[in-house]
């Protein structure tokens, strides 16, 4: 079973209610928390889970059940609130094996340009004769800028691609 560690606040006074309640059975639209807090059905809730990269996701809920004891209260909180990439890093840190759309999107748009680059240079050279001396001139040039230039985003981006 995983934990995700969180910080729960109200959301009508915005007091913090417990900066150490654990969360399970989590989902992208309910979860259980154990906190020390007293928390009561219908209770509107800010919270703040940490997901097991580090990175943290905000999100809103309302208290549907609670059980309270004398060293341990546990709720269940329903989702309200929460962005539509959150909901993505959430169900992504649930199940890490699922196919990450956002890569593929990214590395197929990346195809589509560097095809339509080659098509263009293609034209270019056998359409246009005269371009051949310019090319030959700026070829390796223009080769190991667009190799820099890749690289470089490789850097900014170490963690996507």
């Amino acid at each position: 079973m995983t934990y995700f560690p969180m910080r729960l606040r109200s959301r009508e006074s915005g007091d913090l209610l417990d900066d150490d309640a654990l969360a399970r059975h989590m989902s992208t639209s309910a979860f259980t928390v154990e906190t020390q807090a007293v928390l009561e059905q219908n209770t509107h809730i800010i919270f703040m889970a940490q997901l097991p990269d580090g990175d943290t996701i905000p999100g809103e809920g309302i208290v549907i059940s609670a059980e309270h004891s004398s060293t341990l209260n546990v709720a269940e909180i329903v989702i309200l609130k929460m962005s539509w990439r959150d909901k993505r890093r959430l169900s992504r840190a649930l199940n890490p094996n699922s196919i990450d759309w956002e890569r593929l999107a990214v590395v197929s748009a990346q195809a589509v340009i560097v095809l339509v680059v080659i098509t263009a240079t293609k034209k270019l050279l056998f359409e246009h004769r005269e371009m051949w001396g310019l090319i030959s001139y700026l070829g390796l040039r223009l080769v190991a800028l667009m190799l820099m230039g890749w690289a470089f985003l490789g850097l900014i981006k170490k963690d996507k691609l």
